[in-house]
């Protein structure tokens, strides 16, 4: 049976090894007055549950994200903190995107107008932008930018090309039959 290990962290511990910026002590204290995370004492100091912190500032940014955008499907959308690639407080599932902020430089505001920036962006641009379909006629010049030289002409290649928005970055996609890949590795499709 796996022992769960909790870390008791005092607001200040709780900021620096949190981040700065998103996870200030003003607030931590708010939550614990407010009843919504516990409080201890450890040898005079109070402190919380530094899991239990994360959780009820995730639940704050999804309530805030459903108030602000209440036309999102939020089965899709999913909100983390991320202690793999930094300190970053992530929202993803935004029509296929994410966006994320250093919980160490940025707080939970910026978060929420890049998540506003992504939202505008897709609705305006979706009555607009359709994806660009090339056949393999013109697949030498897909082949002649990309490492792609190998794969077989016959793939029909889509790409949907995004960009710059508001100081949240959106990657390109390109999209390619699976059935012909696997043509070309030697499987059957069936």
């Amino acid at each position: 049976m796996a022992k769960k290990i909790f870390t008791l962290l005092s607001a200040s511990d709780a900021e620096e090894m949190l981040g700065e910026k998103y996870f200030y002590r003003q607030r931590i204290y708010r939550l614990a007055e407010r009843g919504r995370i516990n409080e201890f004492t450890l040898n005079g100091k109070t402190c919380f549950l530094g899991n239990l912190i994360v959780k009820e500032f995730l639940k704050d940014l999804e309530l805030r994200i459903q108030q602000n955008h209440p036309n999102l499907d939020f089965d899709e959308i999913h909100c983390f903190y991320d202690e793999m690639n930094g300190k970053r407080m992530v929202v993803d599932g935004l029509f296929g995107k994410g966006v994320s902020v250093d919980t160490d430089k940025e707080t939970e505001e910026d978060l929420l107008k890049k998540v506003s920036a992504v939202v505008e962006w897709f609705e305006s641009e979706q009555s607009n932008s359709k994806p660009v379909v090339s056949n393999a006629s013109q697949s030498h010049e897909v082949n002649d930018e990309y490492i792609t030289s190998t794969v077989p002409e016959e793939i029909e290649w889509i790409r949907v090309d995004t960009h710059l928005i508001e100081e949240v970055e959106v990657k390109s996609y390109i999209l390619i039959s699976l059935p012909s890949i696997a043509q070309y590795v030697g499987m059957r499709s069936d």
